[in-house]
C-alpha cells in the first residue's frame, strides 16, 4: 500500500488539473473494465470523449456522457488514455523505484521508449 504516495502526481494530478491542462485531448472511455474479450464483445460500449468531458462526468457536472451510461452501477473509465507519448514532463511526477514492472514507466531512448509510451496508460474513473 501507499506505493505511489511520494509521486507528485499524487497531489498534482487532480481532476480539475488534469481538465484544465489536457482538456482538449480525447480520450477513450468505456463502461465495462476490465474487458473479457470471450464474454464482454457486444455488452461493452466505448466512446471517445475529451478530457475536459470526461472530468464533468467524474465530478458529476452537466456532461454529454451521462446519457450514454445504461445503469448506475455500469459507468463509464477512461483506460486508454497514454499521456506520456506527448507530454515528457509528466514522467517526472511519476515513478518506477518501487511496486512496478521495471520497464512500465518510460525512460531513457530508442524503440523501447516508444513501446513504452504506448503502453503505459493512465487509468481514471469514479470512485
Amino acid at each position: 500500500t501507499d506505493a505511489q504516495r511520494e509521486w507528485p502526481a499524487q497531489s498534482k494530478w487532480t481532476f480539475e488539473w488534469l481538465g484544465a491542462k489536457f482538456g482538449e485531448e480525447e480520450m477513450p472511455v468505456s463502461d465495462l473494465a476490465p474487458f473479457f474479450q470471450q464474454c464482454d464483445r457486444g455488452n461493452i460500449q466505448t466512446v471517445k470523449v475529451s478530457m475536459r468531458e470526461y472530468i464533468r462526468y467524474i465530478l458529476g457536472q452537466p456532461n454529454g456522457i451521462r446519457s450514454l451510461q445504461k445503469s448506475d452501477e455500469q459507468v463509464f473509465y477512461g483506460n486508454g488514455w497514454c499521456p506520456f507519448m506527448q507530454h515528457d514532463d509528466l514522467l517526472s511526477d511519476v515513478s518506477d523505484r518501487l511496486y512496478c514492472v521495471r520497464d512500465s514507466v518510460p525512460r531513457g531512448d530508442g524503440p523501447a521508449r516508444g513501446f513504452n509510451t504506448s503502453l503505459t496508460k493512465v487509468f481514471l474513473g469514479p470512485a
